[in-house]
């Protein structure tokens, strides 16, 4: 992949038109800050689903959707691939990886919910 990005580089495509995939990839995840209280809850609202649920410090947007049952398509769940992007209404989220964020989708507020973590009470798009 790396060479394919040096060739499409060399003859002149714009980096920001070039997309990969990494499955694992060499760059490190970030790590969250370390959680005083684990057992510290917030609330996930999935705005279309119409449903308020406990998240649990820690526990990523994904894993809450499933535990309440609403479903978010998604593939890697390590941040590389973009599938599981969804619009953050409102709420602040951190992410362990971005990869899978192409820079259009960040600006117009989109995270991924299998790496994105709630900080806080948190509104989603789904």
């Amino acid at each position: 992949m790396e060479a394919a990005r040096r060739i499409l580089a060399d003859i002149g495509v714009e980096p920001e038109r070039i997309r990969q995939e990494t499955f694992g990839g060499a760059e490190p995840q970030r790590k969250l800050p370390e959680s005083p209280a684990p057992e510290t809850r917030f609330q996930v609202e999935f705005v279309r689903s119409g449903k308020v649920c406990p998240i649990l410090e820690g526990q990523t947007l994904l894993q809450a959707a499933a535990a309440n049952g609403i479903e978010i398509p998604s593939a890697c769940r390590q941040g590389q691939c973009g599938t599981c992007k969804t619009r953050l209404l409102d709420g602040h989220v951190q992410m362990t990886a971005e990869q899978g964020l192409d820079p259009e989708s960040k600006g117009r507020g989109f995270i991924l919910t299998c790496v994105g973590h709630a900080d806080g009470n948190v509104r989603l798009d789904v």
